[in-house]
């Protein structure tokens, strides 16, 4: 029978319970694996492949590398290592300060209000910019913290690791951020996405045909090629986020409900 990219994808890269898969391009996608699923308005929830009664998370946020790039050229004269320098100079949880840039209609949630939304440290609604080092920061975090909120209301609480893909992934400086953000390692692959779909594909068929029932695809739980540790989060900054997740989450509720 048929299948789709994401569901071979998960089985080309070995993606292992406890972890998620985070792909920062042109739309940020995460996916992660669950025994437990929360089902929602915002996210996708599917059969896993090969686990039985397993289930597979997929949440998209549309303002991906379209923000990033808005900022890099605003802040950052359209260089993508001054972007980088902001972010190593920013500080974890931006001094308590919120920023989301929306330029597109977002998916997670619905949002459709567009431009900057900003609360300062105290919680206030700010309409002026902050610092340019807060406000890229502030956009890389709340990218971050919206997927770590999210992945928690789907079924998948307190990953183990983040396997990071797509072209903002080279960048350790983002890296570090969701490092902190999920206060766990985040790891890139060698194997690329496309690859990783069809070496599942590959693993699927061969499933199929030989694997006993109930088991998945051959495979050592790193299939999609060399993980690489590329950031490890700082002592505590996994708690210094928790305590911003609730302002987050009222922020997105806060900007959802503009017309």
């Amino acid at each position: 029978c048929c299948s789709g990219d994401n569901p071979c994808s998960i089985v080309g890269m070995q993606l292992q319970a406890g972890e998620v898969a985070v792909s920062l391009g042109t739309s940020d996608v995460l996916i992660g694996i669950t025994s437990h699923p929360a089902p929602s308005l915002h996210a996708s929830i599917m059969p896993h492949p090969t686990l039985e009664g397993g289930y597979f998370v997929m949440l998209v946020f549309k303002n991906g590398a379209v923000a990033r790039t808005a900022l890099r050229d605003t802040h950052c004269n359209g260089s993508w290592q001054e972007f980088d320098n902001l972010l190593e100079n920013s500080e974890p949880g931006n001094g308590g300060k919120l920023v989301m840039h929306v330029l597109l209609d977002e998916i997670t949630p619905k949002i459709t209000a567009k431009g900057a939304h900003r609360e300062d440290e105290s919680g206030a609604v700010r309409s002026s910019p902050f610092s340019s080092a807060e406000e890229v920061g502030g956009a890389v975090e709340a990218r971050a913290m919206a997927m770590r909120l999210h992945a928690a209301r789907s079924g998948i609480a307190a990953p183990t690791r983040v396997r990071i893909t797509g072209g903002t992934a080279h960048s350790t400086q983002v890296c570090k951020v969701f490092s902190n953000v999920f206060g766990c390692d985040v790891a890139v692959s060698s194997l690329a996405v496309s690859d990783a779909a069809a070496l599942g594909a590959a693993l699927r068929a061969q499933h199929a045909t030989s694997a006993p029932d109930n088991t998945q695809p051959a495979g050592d739980g790193e299939g999609s090629g060399a993980l690489t540790v590329v950031a490890s989060a700082e002592p505590g900054a996994g708690a210094r986020y928790s305590a911003l997740l609730p302002r987050l989450a009222n922020l997105e509720a806060r900007v959802a409900a503009m017309p």
